[in-house]
């Protein structure tokens, strides 16, 4: 930037600059990202929550008979969501169950899993409760091993935590969704229109790259650092799957600012204060709010093009997302999360040496898919 420049170039310039710092870790960079974050994220849900546009319950949204109701319903179609014993998890469960899917209820917590299948067996849908622990590398063995190879419709990647030690976080988040996502290929491609659907966070505004260091790191994620990376890796996880698996729909979620049972435990002692103030009536959505969001994900009719070589927009903007926010598949992403050398990166160097030993025959499917898109 020369003070001889014109404005139009000085701005064009301070574009360029921000751009070409945005995957970097120096000050500059990471104090850009958060100003985005609290811009773009942050600030824009605060705004969409206290102005009462966050949403409605998915209860209204998708009732029978209403124009978003599925047509066909789920026809009994299989559905596994992870992290579903309590807040968005449970909510979306539900849905999809009122919605005609049979849902496997996937969460760690084994009587409130089995509660949530009981209530929805006896409003009529069909349900059951398997035990899951994203963070453990034989539970999600088992887990794949329990679904006797069905065919599944979807898999909603709902399960995480906050505010707990950086290698969890990153285990729960980023690993076991890619694990158990490469678990259930196999199941995922027997269904004609299989999807899967990434619930992720504006948080990933934060991060410009996921560092292999944060996986092996046990002090606690106390700044949100660790879940930044582990959100922006998952979007790149979609990112990557689109491009190898053209036959796979996938798909990101962001529920916004919700008022849900992990983020009451993270702030702690504030918890009651923002209740009895309203605050977090008024700031926060609820799960139930929440849910449409991911459900809308889920439903949504369109498939991806069938030859991702074609340089449509068409292909593009599905290769680039879409990313769901309030219902809407048109949210603001990081442009981190979509560019392909990043996520191959990522794949190299984290996800593809750790899921090799334990899926070989689909990370290796996954590694041939995106042969065409290495240099």
């Amino acid at each position: 930037i020369k003070p001889s420049m014109e404005p139009q170039s000085r701005c064009f310039a301070l574009f360029l600059l921000l751009r070409g710092t945005e995957c970097s870790d120096s000050p500059f960079a990471r104090a850009y990202r958060t100003s985005r974050w609290l811009v773009r994220g942050i600030g824009s849900e605060l705004l969409t929550n206290v102005g009462g546009r966050g949403g409605r319950d998915w209860r209204r949204v998708y009732r029978p008979g209403s124009r978003r109701f599925p047509a066909d319903g789920g026809d009994g179609a299989l559905a596994v969501v992870t992290g579903a014993t309590g807040g968005i998890g449970a909510e979306v469960a539900e849905a999809l169950a009122s919605c005609g899917y049979s849902v496997v209820v996937a969460a760690r917590h084994c009587e409130r899993g089995e509660a949530l299948a009981r209530r929805l067996r006896a409003s009529g849908a069909s349900a059951e409760f398997i035990a899951l622990r994203m963070d453990n590398i034989g539970s999600i063995r088992r887990f794949a091993a329990a679904l006797h190879r069905r065919p599944c419709a979807l898999l909603v990647n709902n399960a995480g935590v906050m505010g707990v030690s950086r290698s969890e976080t990153m285990a729960t988040n980023l690993i076991g969704p890619t694990l158990l996502t490469l678990s259930l290929l196999p199941a995922l491609r027997q269904h004609s229109s299989p999807r899967v659907v990434n619930v992720g966070s504006s948080s990933h505004l934060r991060a410009g790259s996921v560092h292999s260091s944060t996986l092996h790191d046990n002090a606690l994620d106390s700044d949100l650092c660790a879940y930044a990376e582990s959100k922006l890796g998952l979007m790149q996880l979609s990112t990557l799957l689109r491009a190898a698996l053209p036959w796979l729909t996938v798909t990101d979620a962001h529920p916004g600012l919700v008022w849900t049972p992990m983020l009451q435990q993270f702030w702690g002692g504030f918890t009651p204060a923002l209740r009895a103030s309203g605050i977090a009536r008024i700031a926060f959505k609820s799960p139930a709010c929440a849910a449409t969001t991911v459900t809308a994900a889920a439903l949504d009719p369109r498939q991806p093009p069938a030859r991702w070589g074609e340089h449509s927009r068409w292909a593009r903007g599905w290769q680039h997302g879409p990313y769901f926010v309030n219902r809407r598949p048109n949210g603001f992403q990081s442009s981190e999360s979509r560019q392909m050398d990043l996520a191959l990166g990522l794949w190299t160097t984290v996800l593809e040496p750790m899921a090799v030993d334990v899926f070989p025959v689909t990370t290796r499917e996954v590694s041939k898919g995106l042969s065409w898109v290495r240099f």
